[in-house]
């Protein structure tokens, strides 16, 4: 996730793609464009220039495209302008722990230097795992690459299956990395419950001279 990216609308979009375009819907198009518009414009201006490079890139495309037509569909989860939300509440250049679970809370929260991060930003109503291998897992490897070339010392807390397949972008001599279990009631007792990741988490931050999580505190 590097250079420049010249996106700045769904016009700009739309020059960038293939004859895939060509088959779309007028409601389609009017759906993608507004999905695509919401997004944009709700990502905070420390993560723009990071994330803009992925979004004329096919697998972005076809994941639009695909949003697009659940939406027309059904319920799909969170709604398109909290979609980005995580990169509102932290500045992308004071994260120093980022925690990646699966399926998109409706509102995920992070403060305090913590990001919390879904290997899948969207999801149908009540159907999780829905948004799989529909693009989202591609834009999540490029989250963490970024943060794993550009950052150090970052505490990555991968809870679940789905999160600890992010391991292999991490580089273990460089950050921290916790596993455990999706903290969901169905896998909590295999091996979330007890695992110490705040206090540990902590314990790495002060080794690196940085300030604890007050882990009481986060919304």
């Amino acid at each position: 996730m590097s250079g420049k990216s010249r996106i700045a609308n769904f016009d700009d979009l739309m020059t960038t793609t293939d004859d895939s375009m060509a088959s779309l819907s007028p409601e389609q198009r009017i759906y993608m464009e507004r999905i695509f518009t919401t997004w944009r414009s709700n990502i905070g201006q420390s993560w723009l220039e990071v994330l803009k490079p992925e979004f004329n890139k096919p697998y972005f495309i076809k994941l639009l495209m695909f949003v697009a037509q659940e939406m027309i569909e059904a319920h799909v989860y969170p709604p398109p302008e909290d979609v980005f939300s995580f990169t509102q509440a932290c500045d992308i250049t004071n994260v120093k722990v980022i925690i990646v679970g699966q399926n998109p809370y409706h509102k995920p929260n992070r403060a305090h230097g913590v990001l919390l991060l879904n290997t899948m930003l969207t999801v149908r109503e009540g159907v999780a795992g829905s948004h799989m291998n529909k693009g989202w897992e591609t834009f999540t490897d490029a989250i963490i690459s970024w943060f794993n070339n550009n950052c150090s010392g970052i505490v990555f807390i991968l809870w679940g299956e789905h999160a600890k397949k992010k391991r292999c972008h991490i580089d273990e001599g460089t950050h921290y990395i916790l596993e455990a279990a999706h903290p969901s009631p169905l896998s909590a007792h295999g091996g979330f419950f007890g695992c110490g990741h705040f206090s540990k988490c902590n314990q790495l931050l002060a080794s690196d001279g940085k300030m604890p999580i007050n882990w009481s505190y986060l919304p």
